[in-house]
């Protein structure tokens, strides 16, 4: 599990919207949270796997809770693969703790799934 200090601007207006129960979380949360995460796993996906180039990241903020799935997706150019990390991000406070539960991959030439 990695851990970030979110900016506190960011973090006060994700724990705001995290708080609010009445409705899921507004998309320009959602685009923020992930924009803000992308930032993060970045240099660890590019220290553990540097075959992977990092694309779009995008989040699903809950309308409960303090725990937001997110998808990273990622290119192995060298294996001709998209790969898809699932990853599990909780806000607390001013920190981000997140982790990658599981990940799939594709051709990129198909679309086919590969063992990955």
């Amino acid at each position: 599990m990695k851990v970030h200090h979110a900016g506190a601007a960011l973090a006060a207006a994700l724990s705001l919207v995290l708080a609010c129960s009445a409705s899921a979380a507004s998309p320009p949360a959602a685009l923020a949270f992930a924009k803000e995460l992308r930032s993060d796993i970045k240099p660890t996906f590019a220290e553990q796997a540097p075959g992977l180039v990092l694309g779009k990241v995008t989040c699903v903020l809950p309308s409960k809770g303090n725990v937001a799935r997110c998808l990273a997706h990622f290119a192995d150019k060298a294996a001709r693969a998209n790969v898809v990390y699932t990853i599990k991000a909780t806000l607390k406070g001013h920190v981000i703790a997140w982790s990658a539960s599981a990940h799939s991959c594709t051709s990129s030439t198909t679309g086919r799934k590969l063992a990955c």
